[in-house]
């Protein structure tokens, strides 16, 4: 795993819901590992790592799909839900999120960062790879 990302993981931190969703996210680094579901389809499990306008580091794991008779067509799998592996997240009152606001919000994150730019990283570090 890369080293950056390793970091971002070790390093719990303590985010507040605003400043995750109410500013730019811009992606550092993806890692990828290739996983087989139920119906036998392929899935790339994705932990990226962004910096947001105010300089705050998370790690997000999304999964991707792709589809091996089309090289090169990788999609986000929104049917599994996004999550911040690095830290906790506190509300607007300074109290740890409850699940139900949780997935929410990354709901809400993934709308926030560019996903055009991750799907075509991780589909060059697929190509890469294959």
């Amino acid at each position: 795993m890369n080293r950056q990302i390793c970091e971002s993981l070790t390093d719990q931190e303590v985010f507040n819901v605003d400043s995750l969703t109410n500013s730019q996210c811009n992606l550092n680094d993806v890692w990828i590992t290739e996983q087989i579901d139920e119906d036998g389809k392929d899935i790339l499990t994705t932990i990226s790592s962004w910096v947001n306008g105010e300089g705050a580091k998370f790690a997000l794991q999304i999964n991707f799909r792709f589809d091996p008779n089309c090289p090169g067509k990788i999609w986000a799998d929104y049917r599994s839900q996004p999550s911040i592996m690095n830290g906790h997240i506190l509300d607007e009152y300074g109290f740890k999120l409850p699940t139900y606001k949780y997935r929410r919000l990354s709901w809400d994150l993934l709308m926030q960062i560019d996903t055009q730019t991750l799907e075509e990283r991780v589909s060059e570090l697929h190509r890469t790879t294959h």
